[in-house]
């Protein structure tokens, strides 16, 4: 049954049956069922990032898509699981070079999380992949302006500073003061 039923106090069962005859109703889920499905969503998560670790170690694209089915597994077993989403979007544009897919993913993990820096920033390098610079620099101004110091915050900085000046070259307009 769906994770939208978890939501409803009258749809899950902690233990005992409710009915007669030991039979559930129609729509409820046990509890012990959704913690399973985030475990098993957990657990998958941490083998992909194993499958894509051996993809960037060999350089090996069979890890990659490996991973990819592994995440999509972990989604499938709990779909507000945000670094499923995340990883596998990242996987998406910077090794399979499917930026759409990507940017549907990471899409996605915003819905779910709108804070969740590295979403953002993975879906401006996405953009500029998929070479809509726009896009690209509007996310990675937003992630310059409110991601916690790092490196990767001066190189999303740089970037958007390069970005902006392609932009003018190309004549589109970019807010003045804008920058991070």
């Amino acid at each position: 049954m769906g994770e939208a039923h978890a939501l409803q106090p009258n749809r899950v069962r902690l233990g005992k049956q409710q009915e007669a005859g030991g039979q559930r109703r129609p729509g409820e889920v046990h509890i012990l069922t959704i913690v399973f499905k985030r475990l098993l969503s957990w657990w998958l998560t941490l083998v992909a990032a194993g499958h894509r670790h051996f993809g960037n170690l060999y350089a090996d694209r069979q890890s990659y898509e490996s991973a990819i089915a592994t995440l999509t597994r972990a989604i499938d077993c709990n779909p507000k699981n945000v670094a499923a989403y995340v990883m596998r979007g990242t996987l998406y544009w910077r090794e399979l070079n499917q930026t759409d897919r990507a940017i549907r993913d990471l899409d996605q993990a915003l819905a779910l999380d709108a804070r969740r820096w590295e979403a953002l920033l993975n879906r401006g390098f996405a953009y500029q992949a998929a070479g809509d610079l726009q896009r690209s620099w509007e996310d990675l101004r937003r992630y310059a302006q409110g991601a916690p110091a790092g490196p990767w915050k001066v190189t999303a900085e740089r970037l958007c500073q390069e970005i902006e000046r392609m932009l003018r070259a190309e004549g589109a307009s970019v807010p003045d003061g804008a920058r991070p």
